[in-house]
């Protein structure tokens, strides 16, 4: 016999204050940990939730979160303090005020306009890490925002500001930018056939060494498409953009002087592809051929101006299509090329769904404005792909790869799969190197992880993750792992948990915890 249910919200209910159940962890470095929040309600829509916990081995720990619930607005507010033991960068150690505050937020405006924010810092680089709020963070960001969407304008003014946790950067070159202020206005489909496209991008980016870097930036573009009887389009673009620089060198040592540059770059790019359709029974496939030729000035990126937002540079099989491979504007793809490859879908029965893209970028001459490791130096480029799968209620898999007819071996491999037997689901990860895809490292890596979930009944659960360096030591290194298992029902959901992260900071020793937390839920 089956009887309907239904649960919802009562609103003669009122939110009582008290203390919640505590959540008790052992730690490594802080040793036994015993937190206890206390619950506040503050109205209808706010609540603050009070957290007073004690670590054997660093005593007081406070911590608090506020949030607020709108019609047409969001707020949280998180904070966490400490008298803590700190290890300094001139190996004394001694105990200090520690904390950090994070505020996130969104109001939504009249007509299309928002204004949000999203900022955390803490009191030193170790202190996430070391008090287990944030292992693995490099940086954190404060960032507000002033934003119009519409059907063909969009316009943003936004503020970046960062805090560097890696002990492998310098903090003088941390940027900050006030502001960063963009437009983008298209002129829908009714010039010539096709539409017009204006941007424009102004940014005021700063540095502690005394570094400035003023940047305005204003890009045109006529795009069309010319789909042709016999079943192929052609793709037309025509770019115009032009930069303008004012840099301040201050007191770096890079050979930069204080000037001022000016760049013009127009582009045109004509493409051609043929989706070609067959069907079957059971499904289909869809074959594409795709060829792009693209022109543009040589020698674009030959003044010195500062490379801010373009350093993370890659060829892979989701940027072999694009017309330019620079992420930001401070630098400009150049030169005459040729992207082409072939990219397919098939779908079938009982949910099968595949693809896949392959391909590289030919170049008319040898001069490239690209570093080796990107895979685009040569005037032949690195060739690059995927393979994905999936089948729903079963799994999925995929495979990315990049290989160089120059560098023996393997440039770039990323596999991963999931798979659901019944009550067992697993994940797999394996990624491989040959060197970092990024200027700032050129150092091989190669990384294996696997993630397996158990759901012993429709309320236990035993879970449990492993991620492991190849690369770093001669039998290989444990980064993290963990192991849980938890309980969950209408009215109660109880978790305990073991993890493992080694690390090499001299403030964060290498944490293993047990926690066990307990949740009284609601109907």
């Amino acid at each position: 016999m089956y009887l309907p249910w239904a649960r919802f919200k009562d609103s003669s209910v009122r939110r009582a204050k008290g203390f919640l159940l505590p959540a008790v962890r052992s730690d490594r470095a802080l040793g036994m940990v015993v937190e206890t929040p206390y619950f506040l309600p503050l109205g209808p829509s706010q609540d603050l939730v009070l957290r007073t916990g004690y670590a054997t081995r660093e005593g007081l720990l406070l911590g608090g979160a506020w949030r607020r619930a709108g019609i047409s607005s969001d707020y949280r507010v998180e904070a966490s303090a400490t008298r803590g033991s700190r290890t300094r960068a001139d190996g004394t150690r001694a105990r200090e005020l520690r904390g950090h505050l994070s505020a996130k937020g969104a109001i939504g405006l009249a007509k299309g306009w928002s204004v949000g924010w999203d900022a955390t810092r803490a009191s030193d680089a170790s202190y996430l890490a070391r008090y287990g709020l944030g292992r693995g963070i490099n940086v954190l960001s404060q960032y507000g925002y002033l934003r119009k969407r519409g059907d063909r304008l969009n316009a943003d003014l936004e503020v970046y500001g960062f805090q560097n946790l890696s002990i492998l950067s310098e903090d003088d070159r941390v940027p900050f930018i006030f502001p960063r202020a963009r437009l983008r206005w298209n002129s829908g489909p009714a010039v010539f056939g096709g539409r017009i496209v204006a941007v424009g991008d102004a940014l005021a980016l700063a540095q502690d060494d005394g570094r400035r870097n003023r940047r305005l930036s204003i890009e045109g573009r006529w795009e069309r498409s010319f789909p042709r009887d016999a079943g192929y389009v052609f793709d037309a673009v025509m770019r115009v953009r032009a930069d303008a620089f004012d840099v301040r060198a201050g007191e770096s040592d890079e050979p930069i002087s204080d000037r001022r540059i000016t760049r013009f770059a127009p582009s045109a790019e004509l493409g051609w592809r043929f989706p070609l359709v067959r069907r079957f029974a059971d499904g289909q496939v869809v074959v594409e051929p795709v060829l792009q030729a693209l022109a543009a000035p040589e020698g674009l990126n030959r003044d010195p101006v500062p490379n801010t937002d373009s350093v993370d540079v890659e060829l892979s099989h989701a940027s072999l299509f694009e017309p330019n491979r620079f992420p930001g504007l401070d630098r400009v793809e150049g030169g005459v090329r040729l992207n082409m490859g072939v990219r397919g879908t098939y779908q079938g029965m009982g949910g099968l769904v595949a693809r896949g893209t392959i391909g590289r970028v030919l170049r008319l001459t040898e001069e490239s404005d690209f570093d080796a490791h990107t895979g685009l130096a040569d005037q032949s480029s690195d060739l690059v792909g995927e393979v994905a799968v999936r089948i729903e209620g079963v799994g999925a898999g995929y495979w990315s790869f990049r290989r160089s007819p120059a560098v023996s071996g393997v440039r770039h491999d990323q596999l991963g799969a999931e798979i659901r037997l019944g009550p067992v689901e697993t994940a797999f990860t394996y990624v491989r190197l040959h060197d970092d895809p990024t200027s700032l490292s050129t150092a091989s890596s190669e990384q294996v992880g696997n993630h397996v979930a158990w759901q012993i009944t429709p309320e236990w659960k035993l879970t449990g993750y492993h991620l492991r360096d190849l690369g770093r030591a001669a039998y290989s290194s444990t980064l993290k792992a963990g192991l849980g298992l938890s309980f969950r029902n209408e009215c109660l959901d109880l978790s305990l948990n073991f993890q493992r992260e080694p690390t090499r900071a001299s403030d964060i020793p290498p944490s293993s915890s047990v926690g066990l937390k307990i949740t009284l839920l609601g109907f």
